[in-house]
């Protein structure tokens, strides 16, 4: 179900592995990962769930909209 909401599918784990194989190009390809990760996380997560709440604490979260294409 996961796979079927979420369109770019990313984790720590892969944005780690971008970083030791010099996969980004500059600090904010990075960071735009890092976003997509938390969007996604509230995308997918029930508002009262911790991974929701959680991932509304990253400042470049974008907690009020949920439309980006991910």
């Amino acid at each position: 179900e996961y796979y079927e909401v979420i369109r770019k599918p990313i984790d720590l784990h892969r944005i780690h592995q971008k970083i030791l194989t010099g996969n980004y190009d500059s600090l904010e390809s990075m960071l735009l990962d890092v976003t997509m990760m938390f969007d996604n996380a509230m995308l997918f997560n029930e508002p009262d769930s911790v991974l929701y709440k959680v991932s509304t604490i990253h400042p470049l979260s974008s907690v009020s909209g949920h439309s980006k294409d991910y």
